[in-house]
Formats: structure tokens, C-alpha cells, sequence
């Protein structure tokens, strides 16, 4: 399925602790999804999204924060820092060695 790329697209980022956010593209890093060797690539983004942190608040509610060059969760082999679709399901949390 091909997927249409816009600034101000809604999509969710997980962060580095693996919690999901709503966020919305501010940027994007090439021409949108491709497929090279039967693979599908999409590109990375920059996005802004409500800070986690109930701490964080100013006179006009929750701050916002960014975060720029974020790959899409195929392109993450981690549990965290990545964009995905609505529909995606974010990546399983690596289990820890004992």
C-alpha cells in the first residue's frame, strides 16, 4: 500500500524509553516510501510532539518537543526512537540477558 507523505501528518513516535506519542511530520527526508530488493523503505522525519513530563508546562500547557532524523520503525532494530503509521504496532522491547 502506498502511503502518502504531508507536513502535519499525524503519526505516533515512540520515544527512547519505548512510550508511544502522538506526533505530527514537520519534516521529511527524501520522496516518501520506496522499494528496493523487495523491501519498503520510508524515510526519516522530523516531528514535534507533547512532552511526557507533566513537569513540563508553561503558560500555554504541555511544552512541546522535537526530535529530528527519526527512522521508521524498520529501519530500528531498538525498542525506542523511531515513527510509525496509526496502524503499526510499535517494535517488542528487547528482552534483557541474565
Amino acid at each position: 500500500m502506498t502511503r502518502i507523505f504531508d507536513i502535519g501528518q499525524k503519526v505516533t513516535f515512540v520515544d527512547e524509553h519505548a512510550a508511544t506519542r502522538p506526533a505530527l511530520l514537520t519534516a521529511i527526508h527524501g520522496d516518501g516510501e520506496y522499494e528496493h530488493e523487495g523491501k519498503l523503505y520510508y524515510p526519516c522525519v522530523n516531528l514535534v510532539f507533547c512532552s511526557g513530563d507533566e513537569a513540563k508546562t508553561d503558560p500555554y500547557g504541555r511544552q512541546i518537543e522535537r526530535s529530528t532524523s527519526v527512522p521508521h520503525k524498520h529501519e530500528q532494530s531498538a525498542h525506542g526512537f523511531y515513527w510509525m503509521w496509526d496502524d503499526e504496532e510499535p517494535n517488542p522491547i528487547a528482552k534483557t540477558r541474565t
